[in-house]
This record gives C-alpha cells, structure tokens and sequence, in this order.
C-alpha cells in the first residue's frame, strides 16, 4: 500500500505537469501513435506481401539479423549502401521520383489522345491482339485512369508511399537514425495529406503507380499488382486495418528512442 507521503507526492507531480505543459497530454501521446501509424499504413501492401509486421516502424524489429537483411536489400534494389545514399534516394522520391517520367509521358499520351484512342478503339474490335498490343491498350488506359482521377498528381503517391518504406528500411539497416527516418517519413505524410483527401485515395494512385513501374497487367490474377490490390481491399476490411487511422492526423515527432 502507497504511504501517504508517496500519494501526496503523486498529486503534486501530476498538478505541476498539467500546470507546467512540461508533459505529454495523453491527446499527444495518441497524435505520436497515430503519426507511426500512419507512416506504417503507407507502406503495408509491401509490409504484408512481404509477411512483416505492420505495427512496427519499418515492418520489424531492428535486430543485427534484421540490418543485415535490409543492407543487402537496399544495396541491390536500391543502390543504398550508407546514409548520404539513403538521404538521397528518399530525397529524390520526395522531390522527383517515377512520377516525374511519367508526367513526360502524360503530356505525350494528352497531345496525341485522339489518335492513341483510336488504335485502342481498332484493338477492341479486333479479335485476335498480341501481348504487345494488349499492354500498349492497357497503357493507354493507365494515362486515361489518372488523367481522370488525378491529372496534377500523376502518380505521385507511388513515389511518397515508397520514401517511408525506404527511409524506415533505412533505420532497420543501421543507414538513418530514428529520428530522422521519421522525419523523413513526416515530409512524405505531409504531401500525401495535400495531394490526396483519403486512404482510397491514395492507394489508387499508388496502384496505378505500381502499374507504371511493374508493367503488370491489371487483368492478370497471378501478377503482384492484382494480389497488392486484394491485399489491400483485405486490410480495410479487418477489425484492425492500419487505414483507421484517421486520414487528416497532424504529424507528430515521437519521443527519441535510446
């Protein structure tokens, strides 16, 4: 049982906390959790389809054998091999990334619609298309989705749902610090929050941007980019989806770790 020296000391310590400001407010400390969360939410269609835990910062715990995995993981698919690559690959997806080709590539498909359009419509009446044609008409298709959706985007949530998964791989591999990692993956949360109004949202661009990327065929059930779609229509529907975080959370920088 607490002596009453020890109690009263207690409620003088909470009293001069509130009075003082000088501790987090458990509204804080619930905006701490839901930036983490956040951060982990943009990049759980990798986090799952790699079998990794979408609770913890990164997909894992920063273990040796962990480092050692992503340092060779970044090296081959990244060309990360220490912090200033690190810095610059997050950087370049924050600032340019595969979405600056595609913009390219945009404004090309938009001078030249009408004439894409009509190929496409020759391809839909013939009865016999190659593999070729079938991925030109299903590029096409792409240009069109995102003209539609999000023409200023582009597909721009590809690039910034990838800057958290790196910048936290980055961490796990001994590359970035903590904090800065985090840091990082704030500035990705902040331009998805201007770019895009929801979860739904941001995950269709990210599809269409992975589309892009991989060249997958939408209608092929045995490619990443269909199963990346079901994981995703799966995680919304679970009790415990790492998109019910609310959309609109102000960032937070986290305690530092020791």
């Amino acid at each position: 049982m607490l002596g009453k020296k020890r109690i009263i000391f207690i409620v003088l310590c909470i009293i001069a906390m509130s009075l003082s400001g000088c501790s987090l407010s458990s509204k804080e400390e619930g905006q701490t959790d839901d930036t983490i969360q956040f951060i982990n939410a943009t990049s759980a269609l990798i986090t799952v389809d790699n079998g990794q835990d979408l609770k913890l910062f990164g997909g894992m715990k920063p273990t040796p054998e962990n480092a050692e995995m992503l340092k060779e993981a970044l090296a081959s698919s990244w060309d990360i091999t220490d912090t200033e690559s690190a810095e610059s690959m997050v950087q370049w997806l924050l600032t340019e990334g595969h979405n600056a080709e595609f913009m390219t590539y945009m404004d090309e498909y938009l001078a030249n619609k009408d004439e894409f359009n009509n190929i496409v419509a020759e391809l839909d009446a013939s009865s016999d298309t190659t593999p070729e044609q079938t991925q030109f008409k299903e590029s096409i298709e792409l240009f069109e989705n995102v003209h539609n959706a999000s023409p200023d985007n582009g597909i721009i949530a590809w690039d910034l749902c990838r800057a958290t998964q790196v910048a936290s791989w980055s961490y796990i591999a001994g590359h970035l610090s903590y904090e800065r990692a985090v840091e990082l993956s704030i500035d990705a949360m902040k331009k998805m929050q201007e770019h895009f109004t929801s979860w739904e949202d941001l995950i269709d661009n990210y599809l269409l941007g992975y589309q892009y990327w991989s060249e997958d065929s939408p209608s092929d059930p045995d490619s990443t980019l269909v199963r990346r779609q079901k994981i995703y229509d799966d995680l919304v529907k679970s009790s415990d989806s790492p998109y019910s975080v609310d959309w609109n959370t102000t960032p937070s920088m986290p305690a530092a770790k020791e």
